[in-house]
């Protein structure tokens, strides 16, 4: 069986290559959500808007997601969580407190201004 290698800021893992084509997609549909819904605004986005900005069926939404709202629900979990680790690891390894503060205030800043919206490019099709 083939398999691809996933990346975290903390370490490195070997998974079978269908699984590895899910979470992209999965994470090509979290992207396009990002898009879509800071165009339309949650409530005025439809799942198949998601879908389309995705380049998937309406359909395979379904089959990462319960709906809308776990969509969001699941955004928001993944982004923090990513979001949280990134920082731990660089904030942990400056020693004064000085220099974790001045660190972690350099950190947002740069993802603030290196993440403007247009993640959907990501996706492949």
């Amino acid at each position: 069986m083939r398999r691809s290698t996933i990346t975290t800021p903390t370490k490195t893992t070997e998974i079978p290559k269908d699984q590895a084509r899910k979470l992209s997609r999965r994470a090509c549909i979290l992207n396009s959500a990002i898009d879509v819904f800071a165009q339309k605004g949650f409530h005025h986005a439809r799942v198949s808007d998601v879908a389309r900005a995705a380049g998937v069926a309406d359909g395979t939404i379904y089959l990462y997601f319960k709906g809308k709202d776990d969509l969001l629900i699941s955004l928001f979990e993944e982004k923090m969580q990513h979001i949280v680790e990134t920082f731990r690891v660089k904030v942990h390894q400056k020693e004064s407190a000085k220099e974790r503060l001045k660190c972690l205030i350099e950190l947002h800043l740069h993802m603030v201004a290196s993440q403007p919206f247009g993640r959907s490019s990501y996706c492949r099709t």
